[in-house]
């Protein structure tokens, strides 16, 4: 739980403000384990990712 807690940290400070959303309820009770971040150019973010592992 503290790394999850963690990750949920890093999510509120440092990718909320760039257009992430919580895709998963943030509360632990009614959360599975995965955490799921959002954005409106996920598309475009993979394909970017993508490319930086195969360059």
């Amino acid at each position: 739980m503290r790394l999850t807690q963690y990750l949920l940290d890093v999510f509120e400070s440092e990718l909320s403000e760039h257009g992430f959303e919580m895709g998963s309820p943030k509360d632990d009770s009614k959360r599975a384990d995965p955490i799921i971040l959002e954005h409106q150019e996920y598309a475009r973010i993979c394909k970017a990712l993508n490319q930086e592992d195969h360059s």
